[in-house]
């Protein structure tokens, strides 16, 4: 049996009368006494009794043409449970309006103490609302790790990402059949160099391959407690150790691809395969390779390798543009980008017209640009006057003397993430991010352990969600606004 709309007019008037008896009682015994209220917190409203006994704003919109319940709205407290709700169902009956429609549409019938605060925060927390503008945690930006901070041999410590695809043709003249093919990047992260490999295809045997290739171009990694300085030395005493094996790697997590788009989900298959990665550990622990994933989704973990992706495909869609390469033709194409990026400046140009030689990645791996023109002929030479190797030692602890100096000193700023956020807990609820889904779909899940770095940062954390736990980086969480 549903209500009549006189019942339930008299319901809502009798609601409010004992609501504003239980928060006004005060001004309602004064009111009832002097008929005026000369002090308190609701004096300017200029108060008053209706004929049901409801307390009224007096205001100043007599002569006005508005309706009765406009000039003279029911007063209603400012934190209180009814409150909210007769906020929160205006809110939702008008399809989720704003903070000032909101107010507007209640001072219709009803004005509230410190209306617009208390509006601000019912709105802010709906679930609906938020789930269409939710925040994420950002926290200051890290400190570097020793990684890209310390003196090393080139590739000692080494980030690896795909890019891709490309598409190049099989035969050199008249062949329209287009074949896929992915760059695998490897990047040095002290001195940003860079080494590129072609790989045709998506299998755990093509990526070990372009690993070999690059371990066997690539220098020794440094004994640990070594200085890089003197690191001719130690290649001296090494000979009997394999060749070109970096000390530790760097890569996305698997899961990075997923969502992208079609043609990634291939990568997404490759590096989440079990099959894959018992090969690559393999590999890894017969070559003492440690080999280190960025948490999932988390893609500003891997800034230095994903910053060469950009730089690389700068120069390939400029000039491959449309056009069909050849294996060949591509494979060239990418070692001379190779070349270019590596003698790329990684420090700022000097003002100082005497100071021509700015640091590049080729001077800490040959000692001169890649991209220099050709040297002048010193066969005719005296051997007395010929620089020696100690002579050539010296300059390369030159060359690393002017990165602890310049390049180091430009890495200090933080150019963005400079505020600390709010701190993630276990038990927070979380709508967690995922750029695959459309909003409405992120699931919600607990937070049950945080993992904070060095500085005691929490950048990373496991949720537990409906179908299981996941790692997340805080940047893809966002805290639910529950009212505790």
């Amino acid at each position: 049996m549903s209500l009549c709309p006189k019942e339930i007019d008299e319901a809502e008037i009798r609601i409010l009368r004992l609501l504003q008896a239980a928060c006004f009682s005060n001004e309602i015994r004064e009111l009832k006494n002097k008929k005026s209220i000369t002090k308190g917190r609701i004096v300017n409203l200029n108060p008053f009794l209706d004929d049901r006994g409801l307390i009224r704003v007096g205001g100043r919109l007599q002569a006005s043409n508005l309706s009765y319940s406009q000039k003279h709205p029911i007063l209603l407290p400012s934190r209180h449970r009814l409150t909210d709700s007769i906020i929160r169902e205006i809110h939702e009956k008008y399809h989720h309006i704003g903070i000032q429609t909101t107010l507007y549409i209640m001072r219709r019938r009803f004005w509230i103490l410190d209306g617009r605060n208390q509006i601000r925060k019912i709105v802010r927390s709906c679930m609906r609302c938020f789930r269409f503008d939710a925040k994420s945690v950002e926290y200051k930006i890290g400190n570097l790790p020793p990684a890209r901070v310390r003196e090393t041999i080139p590739f000692a410590h080494t980030g690896i990402d795909f890019c891709g695809p490309f598409h190049i043709k099989e035969k050199k003249y008249r062949n329209r059949i287009r074949i896929k093919v992915y760059v695998c990047m490897f990047v040095c992260l002290s001195i940003k160099a860079a080494h590129f490999e072609l790989v045709s295809d998506l299998s755990s045997e093509g990526f070990l391959a372009a690993l070999r290739r690059f371990v066997s171009r690539r220098g020794l990694p440094p004994r640990p407690g070594v200085c890089v300085r003197h690191f001719p030395s130690v290649i001296k005493k090494k000979k009997k150790k394999k060749k070109g094996l970096p000390a530790h790697i760097y890569s996305d997590n698997g899961t990075n691809f997923v969502g992208a788009n079609n043609e990634l989900k291939e990568l997404c298959a490759l590096f989440n395969s079990q099959t894959h990665r018992d090969v690559v550990d393999r590999f890894a622990g017969e070559q003492r390779i440690i080999w280190h994933f960025i948490p999932p989704r988390a893609p500003h973990f891997g800034g230095i390798w994903e910053a060469m992706v950009k730089l690389f495909k700068h120069h390939l869609k400029r000039v491959v543009g449309d056009s069909l390469f050849t294996f060949e033709e591509l494979n060239t194409f990418i070692i001379e980008v190779e070349g270019i990026l590596n003698s790329r400046p990684i420090t700022s140009l000097s003002s100082d017209p005497s100071d021509m030689l700015v640091l590049i990645p080729a001077h800490y791996m040959i000692g001169k640009p890649l991209i220099a023109p050709p040297e002048s002929d010193v066969t005719s030479v005296p051997v007395n006057r010929i620089s020696t190797w100690q002579h050539i030692t010296r300059v390369r602890q030159h060359f690393w003397t002017r990165w602890s100096l310049e390049y180091l000193n430009e890495l200090q700023i933080r150019n963005k993430w400079i505020k600390d956020g709010p701190n993630l807990e276990i038990g927070t609820i979380v709508l967690i991010k995922d750029k695959g889904l459309a909003c409405n779909q992120w699931i919600f899940g607990r937070i049950v352990a945080v993992h904070p770095g060095e500085d005691g940062i929490t950048r990373a954390a496991t949720i537990k969600t409906a179908t299981g736990e996941v790692k997340r980086a805080t940047r893809s969480l966002c805290p639910v606004p529950i009212e505790r």
